[in-house]
């Protein structure tokens, strides 16, 4: 594992931790939005709200 998928994995966890969706759905989110906390977070909490997951 490199450094970027550990930091991507990590930050994954946190995102989960933190908003109450699953770890494959944050893990999902950072793959494709990349590490930009704020932008991850607002993404996580429309998905739960408005698509019921988690």
């Amino acid at each position: 594992m490199t450094i970027v998928e550990l930091a991507f994995d990590l930050l994954a966890k946190k995102l989960a931790a933190r908003t109450g969706i699953s770890s494959e759905e944050a893990s999902d989110l950072v793959a494709t939005m990349g590490a930009d906390w704020s932008s991850l977070v607002r993404a996580a909490r429309v998905m739960k709200k408005y698509f019921g997951v988690a």
